[in-house]
């Protein structure tokens, strides 16, 4: 005997939507935090690892305004590369909520989201190295390498934490 919820649905229905709502909030969680901060959908915010990085290292404000005209000179390959991996993803999600499963079409999906989100990296990075080598003092340069350090190691210890609950022993490098 089947339990109707109103509107028709199902008990066992309700179930399979309820996986599928679990299913995306996972996927939404694994693959909001590879790209970028919820503004970044937007068109709005600089990447929030390098704000944090360059933040706290007394830049002055002419080298604010080369950082932000070094921003602006790659604007349309940052906001392209957010235009691809949004895309990606799309196609990630939609391969994921097709009803099938069909392993070859997720790895698809997903290495289409891995090259756009890649390209996207290459980007940042560009960026970054040419605030990092022409707008920053040498102290300035050491701090942001400072700050990369720690957080490399407070990555390391979580690294270290999840192989514990996995039972194996970490990988230090």
């Amino acid at each position: 005997m089947k339990t109707y919820l109103q509107g028709g649905t199902t008990m066992k229905g309700l179930g399979r939507l309820s996986g599928i709502a679990v299913v995306f909030s996972l996927l939404a969680l694994l693959t909001g935090g590879m790209v970028t901060d919820s503004h970044a959908y937007r068109g709005r915010g600089a990447d929030p690892v390098m704000k944090q990085l360059l933040r706290g290292i007394d830049l002055t404000e002419q080298q604010k305004a080369q950082i932000k005209e070094i921003i602006r000179a790659h604007r349309s390959e940052l906001l392209s590369g957010k235009v691809a991996v949004l895309k990606a993803r799309q196609g990630l999600l939609a391969v994921m909520a097709s009803g099938d499963y069909d392993k070859g079409a997720v790895d698809t999906a997903y290495n289409a989201l891995s090259v756009a989100q890649g390209n996207m990296t290459g980007i940042r990075a560009q960026v970054f190295n040419t605030i990092l080598t022409t707008v920053l003092t040498p102290d300035q340069q050491t701090a942001v390498q400072e700050k990369i350090a720690a957080k490399n190691q407070r990555i390391q210890g979580v690294i270290a934490k999840l192989q514990a609950k996995l039972g194996t022993l970490p990988d230090i490098q």
